[in-house]
């Protein structure tokens, strides 16, 4: 229902008013596949090959509601991630000869697809050689650099294999939205929620900031004025190790939890409970938090301004007092309701 509505949208609303037809169908192929693969890391010739097929009938795919096509594609990504995190593992703990005169294309938006079997292990072998050479540079020791390589890729795979059908979607249908300009887009649910608070510069949650890091979620901002920030106990680099709502004994582990869902579990309703086990960064001790949500004004965002006053000097010894406004932008806002 939703494929269906947005290519209505795109034929009746969107200001360019195109139809839905074979030239929009194949830009809106192409898009997809960059979008999975910027890189044309994972894609094979062969797997590429069997997508043509329906490089025509993505009009048809939208008007009708079909997703077999995007599902389809985005399972044989997801295949070629963890068939190529495993090499790329593989190659990272081998001997390389840094005395051999080869290179590396790092830039392949524009190069061919590689063809399956020794082409994608050359390739990689290649990928994986020059990120250590670039490790090793930045004065790594080499266990070191084979470590980090390994973990990048391992990263990696975790976040796309938790990708659901709704991320899918929206990958897909922004594919789609793009091709008629570059600022329209489809948001899922979550996305739009953030969204929105981006625009309106508030929430209601604990009032952190957070990101993932090897599976771990990590407190990277505290936002002055907010419920955490009030408690006191949360600093930044903490990790969340699991969340209980209110006094429920029952807690969610968050390791290789997928972030959005992290932040589902953590913001609510002002004035209710929510509980962190969180272990901290600087004792390594872990402790549980109690901390009543409140509503959360995101004010570092906010525009705002100063008037500094300048002295020129001038060759006979005058000087010269100018005033400057100063305005910063962080973001663009406005509360749509």
């Amino acid at each position: 229902v939703i494929t269906q509505h947005v290519a209505a949208y795109l034929e009746q609303v969107h200001v360019r008013r195109w139809k839905l037809n074979d030239t929009r169908s194949g830009r809106m192929f192409d898009s997809f596949l960059k979008a999975l693969d910027p890189q044309r890391m994972y894609f094979t010739t062969s797997d590429v090959e069997g997508f043509r097929k329906d490089r025509l009938k993505i009009d048809n795919f939208l008007k009708s509601g079909s997703l077999d096509f995007a599902f389809a594609v985005g399972g044989i990504f997801l295949q070629r991630v963890e068939e190529c995190t495993a090499l790329a593992k593989k190659l990272a703990s081998q001997e390389h000869d840094f005395s051999v005169d080869e290179f590396f294309v790092s830039d392949r938006s524009e190069a061919s697809y590689a063809e399956a079997g020794k082409a994608v292990t050359e390739l990689w072998r290649k990928r994986v050689k020059a990120l250590l050479l670039e490790k090793l540079a930045d004065g790594k020791n080499e266990e070191d650099a084979r470590s980090e390589v390994a973990k990048l890729y391992e990263n990696f795979s975790n976040r796309m294999q938790r990708t659901d059908g709704m991320e899918l979607l929206q990958i897909f249908l922004t594919s789609a939205t793009m091709t008629y300009d570059p600022h329209t887009t489809y948001m899922s649910p979550d996305t739009l929620d953030n969204f929105q608070i981006s625009m309106r510069l508030e929430l209601e949650g604990i009032g952190a900031a957070l990101q993932s890091i090897d599976g771990y979620t990590v407190v990277s901002q505290i936002i002055p004025g907010g419920a955490a920030a009030r408690e006191g106990s949360l600093k930044l680099q903490d990790k969340i190790l699991a969340v209980a709502q209110g006094d429920s004994p029952e807690f969610v582990d968050l390791l290789n939890m997928k972030l959005s869902n992290v932040v589902k579990l953590i913001r609510g309703k002002k004035g209710t409970k929510v509980r962190l086990k969180i272990r901290h960064a600087e004792a390594n001790q872990e402790e549980v938090l109690s901390i009543i949500r409140a509503k959360v004004v995101l004010s570092d965002r906010e525009a705002h301004g100063e008037v500094l006053e300048v002295t020129q000097g001038k060759a006979e010894g005058n000087f010269k007092l100018t005033r400057v406004g100063v305005i910063v932008l962080p973001s663009f806002y406005m509360d749509m309701a």
